[in-house]
């Protein structure tokens, strides 16, 4: 199975089971497993979470995805991850500006940002 197609079938995954423990759970023995987790350094919003999709020789790529109204999977920033250790503040920005554009039009419902 290529990048591609392996990207396509978590992505499916990812629509029943947004939450990592789930989606981890329902992971069929995989070669090159994805690797979901919650991110809690570096943000300021709490419902961030990243999806690692190893590309082998290809990069190492995170897609950055919020669960919207505990339910609904958002798609908000993607980025070949050069070095070691937590996502970096530059990365999580762009993806924490994306989602909080998108609850301008489709208002959370429940605090999304630590501190609130």
């Amino acid at each position: 199975m290529n990048v591609a197609e392996r990207y396509l079938a978590q992505k499916e995954r990812l629509k029943l089971y947004p939450w990592p423990e789930e989606f981890n759970d329902q992971t069929p023995e995989e070669e090159f497993p994805p690797v979901m987790k919650h991110i809690v350094r570096n943000t300021t919003i709490t419902n961030l979470y990243r999806w690692g999709v190893s590309g082998r020789s290809s990069g190492n790529h995170r897609i950055l995805y919020a669960i919207h109204n505990y339910h609904k999977v958002i798609l908000v920033h993607y980025f070949d991850k050069q070095y070691n250790g937590d996502i970096q503040r530059q990365d999580i920005q762009p993806a924490e500006e994306r989602y909080l554009e998108y609850c301008v039009h489709s208002p959370s419902l429940y605090p999304i940002q630590k501190g609130e």
